[in-house]
């Protein structure tokens, strides 16, 4: 896997590495720095430059932002309800949140916002301009193509404002076991519960001023694992959970790392990191939180749909999310999902090589309470 991922760095004649920390602000840096000893591979070092001085900039942006915004922010209310979309990474998470939010009446984050949570407000206006010109672009996983206007997972914001992600890990695999903690937060303190529950309510105040109260729609897999704390701060949340054939996940997520994680990688990991490994365990971590959480959602909040389904009937699947969540309003987002769906109509999903019988064993023993749950052969 390592060998594919120097592959694709070489080929791009550069890597990703700390691409999902350029909004982050100077102090946090360096307390980043600090908790890894500044311990970043020599090849890397231009990299920790440029984003040292991007963080000296982000630091001067959120004093803006602060000085504009920062009483309206404080005062910001959540009055809708969220909607959080929730799901492993390559289960199909993507394409259901960009179908739904062509509802005009839900607000989501965009990549701009995710990549600037400390400036996004006022940000936006300054380089909106300059944006529209820039190419659109693929991921690097798959072939969705994205534009900074694209919906975009909160985790990434959620990362740079509280430091306390899995995403970290992606950067910094030798604290892979410390980041992988705040999949679920089950085993930290109090102190790291807080400082992650006040840097989401921040993000949430501010998505909700920029996009003046309308119900914010957020995806991120992380949030999988997360039912209890996000009810903690939303009670009335409403809450959709795809799932996919455990097999098409591991191989998708196993490309995802490929392609984005190890390239993301700004030092060598530490002997025994197997990203096998962190996949099979993470998705238990994950989906053991997901079954024992789900249980605490009130009556009426919660709908599950299978990527399959999705595939198969879209506008199906999504009549049914407004059904089960009493959103109401399905007929007049209709059309513009429809519209969507057009756009998108020659899409290819990756054909990704099988998995070696051994392997497959391994996942089919890691994962078979997720295949008997769903119904899927193993």
């Amino acid at each position: 896997m390592e060998r594919v991922a120097k592959e694709r760095e070489n080929k791009n004649g550069n890597s990703l590495a700390m691409d999902s920390l350029v909004g982050i602000v100077w102090a946090d840096w360096w307390r980043l720095l600090a908790q890894n000893r500044f311990a970043i591979d020599p090849r890397y070092w231009h990299k920790a430059a440029y984003l040292t001085v991007r963080a000296a900039y982000n630091s001067k942006l959120r004093r803006v932002e602060e000085n504009l915004f920062g009483r309206q922010i404080r005062e910001a209310r959540v009055e809708k309800p969220p909607i959080f979309l929730l799901g492993h990474w390559r289960s199909g998470t993507t394409f259901l949140h960009n179908l739904l939010c062509n509802d005009p009446r839900f607000a989501f984050p965009t990549l701009l916002d995710m990549y600037n949570p400390h400036s996004f407000i006022h940000l936006q206006k300054k380089v909106e301009k300059i944006l529209e010109k820039a190419p659109s672009q693929k991921r690097p996983m798959d072939n969705v193509v994205v534009t900074y206007k694209s919906p975009a997972e909160d985790e990434f914001a959620l990362a740079i404002l509280s430091l306390e992600s899995p995403l970290l890990a992606w950067t910094f695999p030798r604290r892979t076991r410390v980041y992988d903690r705040y999949l679920t937060f089950q085993n930290v303190n109090g102190q790291e519960r807080g400082r992650w529950e006040q840097a989401f309510v921040l993000l949430m105040k501010k998505l909700t001023l920029k996009y003046e109260g309308k119900q914010l729609l957020l995806k991120s897999p992380t949030h999988t694992g997360r039912i209890a704390l996000l009810l903690r701060l939303f009670p009335d949340a409403k809450f959709i959970h795809i799932h996919r054939n455990p097999y098409d996940v591991f191989k998708s997520t196993r490309k995802l790392y490929e392609t984005a994680v190890i390239p993301s990688q700004a030092q060598r990991p530490t002997n025994g990191w197997d990203p096998i490994d962190r996949i099979l365990r993470q998705y238990v971590d994950m989906y053991d939180a997901f079954f024992e959480q789900k249980k605490r959602i009130p009556d009426g909040n919660f709908v599950e749909v299978a990527f399959e389904d999705l595939e198969r009937d879209p506008l199906g699947v999504a009549r049914r999310i407004y059904q089960t969540l009493d959103l109401g309003g399905f007929d007049l987002a209709e059309p513009q999902m429809q519209q969507y769906l057009e756009s998108v109509a020659g899409y290819k999903k990756n054909a990704h090589r099988e998995l070696a019988p051994d392997l497959k064993m391994k996942v089919a023993r890691a994962w078979k309470r997720n295949f008997e749950q769903w119904g899927y052969p193993i």
